[in-house]
C-alpha cells in the first residue's frame, strides 16, 4: 500500500512536469530529470531550482500570478529534504533583494499567508522561521510589520518541535507559584485555555471524558495541563472550577510570548524531557492514539502477568517432583 502511495506521489509529479510548462504558468517550472526516482530527490530539485527561470525583477508586477507560484513552491516543501528547502528560502530572500528589493516585503506577506495565517495549507514551522527572521530585521518593512514578525519568530522559536517546553512561570488553580519544567511526567499534554473559542470547550469536554486519557492519567503515563494564556485572576479562577480534577488547571501571561497558537485548539504533546513531539494535534486524532497506547499497554502487561503465572506453575511443578523425588 505504501509503494502504492509513494508511486502515485510520484506518476503525479511527473505530470505535474507537463502542466507545468503550460502557457497559463506564470513562468516555466523545473523538470526532474528521470534519474531522479525518489519523491524526496525530485520535490527536492523542484524546490531547488524553481525560481531559475523566473525573472525576478518583473515578477511582480503581477502579484496574484506571483502568489500562485509561491503556493506552488510551497507545495512540493514538505515532501523534500529539509535541508534543500531552507538552502531554497534563504537564496530566494537574497535573490528578491537584490533584484526586487522594492517588493521584498511582498516575498514576506506570501510567505506569511501561506505558511503562518488561519488561512495556510502548510505549517512548516523551521521554513517560516526563516522568513519571519529576515522580515524582523528588514529595514524594507515597516516598523509595526517588523514588530510582528519579530513576535511570530519568537513564538515559533521558542515552542518548535524538538526544542524542550520554555520554562516558563506559571500558576495553579490552587495559587501555587512554579516553573512549568517543575512538573514531572511520563508524557505531558499541554491545552491551552481559551474561555471564547467553541472548538477550545469541544476539544476540553471530549478529551475530559475519554476512557483512555483518564486511565493513562491514572497510570501516572501522562499528566494533561490546561494552560490559560494570561492572568490567574478571580475570573478566571471561576471559569475553571468545573475542570478535570485530574488535569493540572494553570495560568501564566508569559505562555503567549513564548508558545505559538496559531491553531485552535492549540495542544501540545512532549515527553518526560519535556521535549516537544508534536503540536497543532487535534483531538479526534489525540483519541484514537490514546487508545492504542493504552491497548499496547495493557497487553504488554498481560504477556507479563501470563510469563509470571506460567514461571510460577513450572516452579512449583519443579518443586512437587523434588519432594516426590525424594
Amino acid at each position: 500500500m505504501r509503494k502504492k502511495i509513494i508511486f502515485s506521489l510520484v506518476a503525479l509529479i511527473c505530470a505535474y512536469c507537463a502542466w507545468a510548462q503550460a502557457p497559463q504558468r506564470y513562468f516555466q517550472y523545473p523538470e526532474p530529470p528521470e534519474s531522479l526516482e525518489t519523491l524526496d530527490q525530485r520535490t527536492s530539485f523542484l524546490v531547488e531550482h524553481f525560481w531559475e527561470r523566473c525573472n525576478l525583477k518583473s515578477a511582480f508586477s503581477s502579484r496574484a500570478k506571483m502568489h500562485e507560484a509561491f503556493n506552488d513552491y510551497v507545495s512540493f516543501m514538505p515532501y523534500a529534504d529539509t535541508t534543500v528547502v531552507c538552502q531554497s528560502v534563504r537564496k530566494l530572500i537574497k535573490d528578491v533583494k537584490k533584484n526586487a528589493p522594492d517588493h521584498i516585503s511582498v516575498l514576506f506577506e506570501m510567505a506569511e499567508s501561506s505558511l503562518y495565517s488561519d488561512s495556510a495549507e502548510y505549517l512548516i514551522d523551521p521554513v517560516y522561521l526563516i522568513f519571519a527572521n529576515a522580515a524582523a530585521k528588514s529595514k524594507d518593512v515597516s516598523k509595526e510589520a517588523r514588530e510582528r514578525y519579530a513576535m511570530q519568530a519568537s513564538q515559533i522559536g521558542a515552542s518548535i518541535v524538538g526544542n524542550k517546553l520554555p520554562n516558563i512561570d506559571i500558576t495553579t488553580v490552587n495559587g501555587e507559584s512554579k516553573k512549568l519544567n517543575d512538573i514531572s511526567a511520563s508524557y505531558l499534554l499541554i491545552i491551552f485555555d481559551d474561555p471564547n473559542d467553541p472548538e477550545n470547550l469541544m476539544a476540553r469536554v471530549r478529551l475530559s471524558a475519554d476512557y483512555s486519557l483518564n486511565k493513562l492519567i491514572e497510570r501516572g503515563d501522562m499528566t494533561v495541563i490546561s494552560l490559560y494564556p494570561g492572568k490567574a485572576d478571580q475570573t478566571w479562577k471561576d471559569h475553571v472550577s468545573t475542570y478535570p480534577a485530574n488535569w493540572v488547571i494553570a495560568a501564566s501571561p508569559e505562555a503567549n510570548k513564548y508558545f505559538d497558537q496559531r491553531v485552535k485548539p492549540t495542544i501540545y504533546y512532549a515527553n518526560k524531557e519535556q521535549e516537544i513531539l508534536s503540536k497543532s494535534l487535534v483531538a479526534e486524532n489525540l483519541l484514537v492514539a490514546f487508545r492504542k497506547v493504552l491497548q499496547n499497554k495493557e497487553r504488554i502487561e498481560e504477556a507479563r502477568e501470563e510469563a509470571k503465572r506460567k514461571a510460577l506453575e513450572q516452579k512449583n511443578s519443579d518443586t512437587q517432583s523434588s519432594v516426590a523425588n525424594s
